[in-house]
């Protein structure tokens, strides 16, 4: 027989504030929202994420027997870590933070099935000098991609990891000493590609990778240069991947066009150089 307190002792047990944390992050979003009152819900969702970071305590539970973080882990854990309400809300001088919010048609229906339509590429505004100035010293590249996704209509136990998606969405950014014709080439296969003029598609070695954080409809990666670098690395690209409209004929959804929010960081550690004012000047020209 077990009796009420057995059963409190034996089957309760005390677990993590999941629901103070879901309250917390709405508290966060609201405010997000008030004070950015006309970014798109992509955008918002996005800052938050964008902002988060891992803790020492969160990087150290992840640490397998050689020291290596295993970053599976951490994504399935604890997400991509604490959100930081300042830092999602402002840009202060030795930290850069840019917004794109853009629509994009990923699909068309051609030549009786559904083909990849078009890619994104992004000319970003690099503060040139000061990342030049700053020559061996670190500075770090962070870019979020936020969407939202169609769910597959049909049988759940028939949809792959591929078919779930409505469709998917990555970002890349150009290699030093990379052409502009080359960068295209890499990121999207043109009709003429051969074997023999087939280009290499490795791409840049982020954080955490792709084949880690490309699933569900928020991407999210990090990359550490020298300033000099990262002066080159300018020509950002937003492609779609595989999904169901693509795929699934008889929904006749090629042509859809969907929402995305691209956010970009340059953050550095040296506080006596000004990412923020370059940027804003030639912004300003540009308008």
């Amino acid at each position: 027989m077990t009796t009420d307190a057995d059963f409190a002792n034996e089957m309760f047990m005390p677990f993590g504030d999941t629901s103070g944390a879901a309250g917390l992050a709405s508290k966060m979003a609201a405010e997000l929202r008030t004070m950015y009152p006309n970014y798109w819900v992509e955008t918002i969702r996005g800052l938050m994420i964008h902002s988060a970071s891992w803790t020492d305590a969160m990087i150290k539970s992840a640490m397998d027997s050689t020291r290596k973080v295993n970053k599976r882990y951490l994504l399935r854990t604890v997400g991509y870590g604490v959100p930081n309400i300042p830092k999602a809300m402002y840009s202060i001088e030795n930290s850069l933070t840019l917004i794109a919010e853009r629509e994009i048609q990923p699909f068309k229906y051609e030549k009786s099935k559904g083909q990849y339509n078009e890619y994104h590429l992004f000319n970003l505004p690099w503060p040139k000098e000061a990342l030049e100035n700053l020559e061996d010293k670190s500075v770090k590249l962070i870019i979020t991609l936020s969407y939202y996704i169609e769910p597959n209509p049909g049988s759940r136990r028939l949809a792959s990891h591929y078919a779930y998606h409505s469709h998917q969405l990555d970002f890349e950014i150009i290699k030093r000493n990379e052409d502009i014709e080359d960068f295209q080439k890499r990121i999207s296969k043109p009709e003429d590609e051969t074997k023999e003029n087939k280009p290499s598609r490795s791409g840049v070695n982020w954080e955490i990778g792709n084949t880690i954080s490309a699933k569900g409809s928020l991407r999210k990666d990090f990359i550490t240069l020298t300033g000099r670098e990262m002066s080159e690395r300018n020509i950002l690209a937003v492609f779609p991947k595989n999904g169901w409209y693509k795929n699934l004929k008889r929904q006749n959804k090629f042509n859809e066009v969907v929402r995305y929010s691209l956010i970009v960081s340059l953050e550095t550690e040296e506080n006596n150089i000004d990412l923020y004012t370059p940027v804003m000047n030639q912004i300003a020209i540009a308008l």
